[in-house]
C-alpha cells in the first residue's frame, strides 16, 4: 500500500543505480552512509544484481536477481541497482542526478 499523494514526508520503495564512488564497495558501508545520510536518509532493502555473463556460463545464475539483505562485506558492482525506502525528496534527487531507473534521463 502505497501512501497518500499529500503526504510529504511519506516513504516509497524506489530503485536507484549506484552512485559511481559505489562501485567496489561493501554494502554495510554504503548501508550505513545511506541510513546517516543528513539530507535524504534511506533505508536500503536489497540488491537487483545482474549476471555475469562469465558466471553464467560458469554455472551461476544465468539471470538478474533480487538480494534482500546482503550480508554487510557483500562487494557491490557496477550494474547493480539498490532498493531503497525512501521519501520523494530521495526520489528527486535520484532522477535529477540521473540513477531512477527507466526515467529516460542520462545523469551521473
Amino acid at each position: 500500500v502505497l501512501p497518500a499523494e499529500t503526504e510529504d514526508d511519506a516513504n516509497f520503495p524506489w530503485q536507484a543505480h549506484l552512485r559511481p564512488q559505489d562501485e567496489g564497495r561493501a554494502y554495510g558501508e554504503v548501508f550505513a552512509d545511506l541510513v546517516m545520510d543528513k539530507a535524504h536518509p534511506v533505508l536500503p532493502l536489497g540488491v537487483l544484481r545482474c549476471v555475469r555473463r562469465n558466471e553464467a556460463s560458469q554455472g551461476g545464475a544465468s539471470k538478474p536477481y533480487v538480494w534482500t539483505n546482503p550480508s554487510c562485506d557483500a562487494v557491490l558492482r557496477p550494474g547493480d541497482l539498490l532498493y531503497v525506502l525512501g521519501d520523494r525528496r530521495f526520489g528527486q534527487m535520484v532522477y535529477e542526478s540521473g540513477r531512477l531507473p527507466l526515467s529516460g534521463v542520462q545523469g551521473a
